[in-house]
């Protein structure tokens, strides 16, 4: 049967891990649970590293607050780990403490920086700009706030951030409740999009700025900056003022004022999108280089699904306030969600055709006009409408009797090393991407082919990706 799939992440599954039995259940996998000091426990693995996870003197817990929810991180064997007294939320917070003081002497590495969101909402009037938005971003995650203008992403890292207060929801940092506490107690450094840098300031007073506000001596400050600056490549531009640097250099200046607070995790508010392509580029390749070397937490917003799609380790991509899909880029590009997510991403976008999925001669096919692409399931179903979707460089052109898709081209776009043919195929209008030349000219009549396994249905109405079950597997409840 075919079956509509809302893949739309919701993380309240993870509230029903409370018993003990559930969460041992889940890290098994891992090998042995020893506990090594109240309040903490260590799984060992045969030749690994053991695991760091919490409990409560020897009962298993998974707390939404405290270090008990904490993905396991690595700790090296024979490690000195912290006594702690075990308790609830407060002596969680008390073992988060001693724990980091103890990887901050290079003994171990814990996560601290992990960031939820719990139904997040936030309206303006009668409109609705984020909508119940549930995310759980993992400690040194880079995680891409996905989707075109309008979509809720800035408020959403604004509320991260604490400049907009949600109307519904909650905020979790390292596992404790920050919705209501106030942006410049929390353990994170925005970077805005025009990169508000103090004209009238050195690059390195601009830098140096968040640690004169918290009263660091002069020494501190200038060992703090100059080390920043090297990390940056900005060492010889310390003595420059903003209106001498380039758009580069302004953005890698406002990453500098954000890098030396040591911060929890960084927010980045489309930081690239000032910046002409070439530059762009470079940025952006900069800035990954730069989370792989640091291992920081990272939410940043764009547009650009470039950037998202080369910068990030999951991608979050959101529509009218609403979270869409959550998933790698191989994921969200390989395997959409929804009809907006396959035209979203790619360029040229996602080619969707109208056609209906029946059953001939036991194989299914999709039939419409100029359009019979086999879909390479043997089964036998009542026929119904359907939107087909492939990709334009997985389409490729073949001979009449071997097309799936019969169109005539309108249009041929040169991008040197590659050519785009615009089609039209019977109403609808597809594109093909290929090595250039791809031997067609405006005019021609074209045939077309592509492989099943690089073919997408998705609903008409809902738009939902549709999946294929066999009638004797029972779908999950």
């Amino acid at each position: 049967m075919i079956e509509e799939l809302d893949v739309r992440p919701f993380l309240g599954a993870a509230k029903l891990l409370h018993d003990g039995a559930l969460v041992a259940e889940r890290y098994a996998a891992f090998g042995e649970f020893i506990e090594t000091a109240p309040g903490i426990v260590c799984v060992s693995r045969a030749g690994t590293a053991p695991l760091v996870l919490g409990s409560t003197k020897s009962r298993w817990l998974y707390r939404p607050i405290g270090l008990s929810d904490r993905r396991p991180v690595d700790c090296p064997r024979g490690t000195v780990l912290p006594q702690v007294k075990a308790g609830g939320p407060a002596s969680a917070r008390s073992m988060t403490s001693a724990v980091h003081r103890t990887a901050t002497h290079g003994c171990c590495a814990v996560a601290v920086s992990r960031i939820q969101l719990e139904g997040l909402t936030r309206r303006f009037g009668a409109v609705t700009a984020v909508d119940d938005v549930w995310l759980d971003v993992a400690d040194r995650e880079f995680l891409v706030l996905l989707g075109p203008s309008g979509c809720g992403k800035s408020t959403l890292l604004r509320m991260i951030a604490g400049l907009l207060p949600p109307s519904q929801g909650r905020v979790l940092l390292g596992g404790t409740d920050i919705t209501h506490v106030p942006p410049q107690r929390r353990d994170l450094a925005m970077v805005f999009q025009s990169y508000a840098l103090y004209p009238h300031l050195s690059v390195a007073r601009n830098i140096g700025f968040p640690l004169r506000a918290r009263k660091w001596s002069r020494t501190d400050i200038k060992a703090k900056v100059a080390a920043v600056a090297a990390t940056l490549e900005l060492t010889e531009l310390l003595d420059r003022r903003p209106k001498e640097l380039s758009g580069g250099q302004r953005q890698r200046v406002a990453l500098g004022r954000a890098l030396v607070r040591d911060p929890g995790a960084f927010l980045m508010d489309e930081p690239l999108s000032n910046l002409d392509a070439k530059l762009r580029a470079t940025t952006r390749s900069e800035i990954s280089e730069l989370h792989s070397r640091l291992g920081a937490t990272v939410v940043y917003v764009t547009h650009d699904q470039v950037e998202a799609m080369t910068m990030a380790t999951r991608i979050a991509l959101l529509d009218g306030g609403r979270l869409e899909q959550l998933g790698t880029p191989s994921e969200v590009y390989d395997e959409p969600a929804s009809v907006f997510v396959a035209r979203f991403l790619g360029s040229p976008a996602m080619n969707i055709v109208e056609a209906t999925v029946r059953s001939a001669c036991g194989t299914l096919a999709a039939h419409g006009p100029e359009l019979e692409v086999p879909l390479g399931i043997d089964a036998d179903v009542p026929e119904r409408p359907v939107l087909l979707g492939v990709r334009p460089e997985h389409l490729t052109l073949t001979t009449a009797d071997r097309g799936d898709l019969h169109a005539v081209v309108t249009a041929v776009e040169n991008l040197g090393s590659e050519e785009v043919a615009h089609c039209l195929a019977g109403q609808s209008r597809v594109s093909v991407r290929g090595p250039r030349p791809l031997g067609v000219a405006v005019g021609d009549r074209v045939h077309l082919a592509a492989q099943p396994r690089y073919l997408h249905l998705f609903a008409p109405g809902s738009g939902r990706r549709l999946a294929w079950r066999p009638a004797s597997v029972t779908a999950p409840a």
